[in-house]
């Protein structure tokens, strides 16, 4: 029995020391497999960033040891002055007008460049424009026909007008634009913000950063204006412009009118004689003086009808003594009908119908007598716009004339003739335009018995409005 149980200790020790042996050959000593882990714990790295623990630190960066700088865009002014400057350019023959805040509106842009409203119909016709002939900042116009005034001379149109429509904003605007921009003005780009150094130093994740804005966007933010955004600009376009823009078709409509008054002298010389020579006569006027009145309606750009009436009182008296004057004070009137037509910048085509009141002169036995007479006329001819500054223009006259065959009072006229030459100006100022010349006017007629003729000076002063 002892025998037995001595066995089978032995056989268990035999069986502890062989596993500890293998034990030992395999994996070391318990003391040795506690040094090992606690190396592998202190040089084991620290754990990975994920991607939400890092764009959470981006959303906070007031987290991190180092704050980034923050970088401030000054928000530019909605309208610079070049938002008012006059643009305009040469492209060979044309001439190309950029629309601003300055003139918004046709009629403003024809201020802009003729110093008056009365070319608007033709920049639409220019450019194909139809109602309710709305521009657009930065629209390209073509201009056909060169402008006549400077850029001074269109700034002070334009600031005197809109000073009346009490626009003080859009008369600052143009005012700055005459000035050179100083260096506070000029528009800086924003610096960008520096690099966040907890970023720098961070290790490198798998997952990409999320992008940031580019400088350019950035930039582009900071020079948006009202006129990026239309509806922003018409948010902020001021009540003033918008009842202007609202009045703009009916200016357009009586800008296509013209009112002239004129004050008339005239002095003439009434030449009669009787075909057998038994008589002449020649009779003088004092100086006469009469009143004018004109209605023109531009058609087009070139093309104008005209409307006229006139009455003039007359006194005449003889050379020498021929006796006793029978009709010697009378009132002369006269009426038009007729066009004028620009074929070129340099000359002006007219033709008129003349319904007038003429003196004619008949010897009598005792004397004359002198008769006003209505005779259908005729007059044809050519202004020649020898000066034309804009606001200062120069013309020449000359006309030809033609008298219809007419029976007044048993007293038969044949067709006579004549003609009219005379130097006229015109000075424009504001909306109105003082017109004044002189003239010599010179005309025949017979009958089957006398002849006739009348020798005209003429001078008058009116306005045009």
């Amino acid at each position: 029995m002892k025998n037995t149980i001595y066995l089978s200790t032995l056989t268990l020790l035999l069986s502890l020391s062989t596993t500890s042996a293998f034990a030992v050959e395999n994996h070391g000593s318990p003391a040795d497999d506690f040094k090992v882990k606690l190396k592998a714990d202190v040089a084991a790295p620290a754990p990975k960033k994920t991607a939400q623990v890092e764009h959470k630190a981006a959303e906070h960066p007031e987290a991190s040891a180092v704050k980034p700088v923050a970088a401030t865009t000054k928000k530019t002014a909605s309208k610079t002055p070049s938002s008012y400057k006059r643009e305009i350019r040469t492209t060979g023959d044309l001439t190309v007008y950029t629309v601003t805040g300055r003139a918004p509106h046709l009629y403003m842009v024809s201020r802009d460049l003729y110093g008056n409203e009365k070319q608007w119909k033709a920049i639409a016709e220019w450019n194909s424009l139809k109602e309710p002939y709305t521009l657009k900042q930065g629209q390209e116009l073509a201009i056909k026909k060169a402008p006549t005034i400077s850029n001074a001379e269109a700034d002070e149109v334009l600031i005197k007008n809109y000073t009346k429509l009490n626009r003080m904003e859009t008369v600052a605007g143009i005012q700055a634009a005459q000035e050179k921009p100083t260096a506070e003005e000029e528009k800086e780009a924003p610096a960008p913000a520096p690099a966040v150094a907890a970023a720098a130093i961070a290790p490198k994740s798998e997952v990409a950063p999320l992008p940031s804005p580019t400088p350019a966007a950035t930039v582009a933010a900071a020079e948006e204006t009202p006129y990026n955004h239309p509806e922003e600009a018409k948010k902020e376009e001021p009540a003033a412009q918008k009842e202007e823009a609202k009045a703009e078709p009916a200016q357009a409509h009586h800008s296509k009118w013209g009112f002239k008054t004129s004050l008339a002298l005239s002095k003439f010389t009434l030449d009669g004689k009787l075909n057998d020579g038994t008589s002449d006569i020649s009779l003088d006027s004092d100086l006469d003086y009469g009143i004018e009145l004109e209605l023109a309606y531009h058609m087009s750009e070139k093309a104008e009808l005209i409307i006229g009436a006139a009455v003039e009182k007359m006194d005449i008296h003889p050379k020498e003594s021929v006796g006793e004057i029978e009709g010697e004070s009378q009132y002369l009137a006269k009426y038009t009908l007729g066009m004028e037509y620009e074929a070129v910048p340099l000359v002006t085509l007219a033709g008129l119908i003349n319904y007038e009141q003429t003196p004619f002169v008949e010897p009598t036995p005792t004397g004359a007598e002198v008769k006003a007479i209505y005779i259908p006329q005729v007059q044809f001819g050519a202004r020649w716009n020898v000066v034309n500054t804009g606001k200062f223009k120069t013309s020449i006259i000359t006309d030809g004339l033609v008298l219809m065959a007419t029976n007044h009072d048993g007293l038969d006229l044949k067709t006579g003739g004549g003609f009219l030459a005379g130097v006229r100006f015109a000075n424009e100022f504001s909306n109105r335009t003082l017109t004044y010349g002189v003239s010599y006017r010179d005309i025949y007629q017979d009958t089957e018995d006398s002849k006739n003729n009348l020798h005209t000076w003429y001078a008058n002063i009116g306005l045009i409005w």
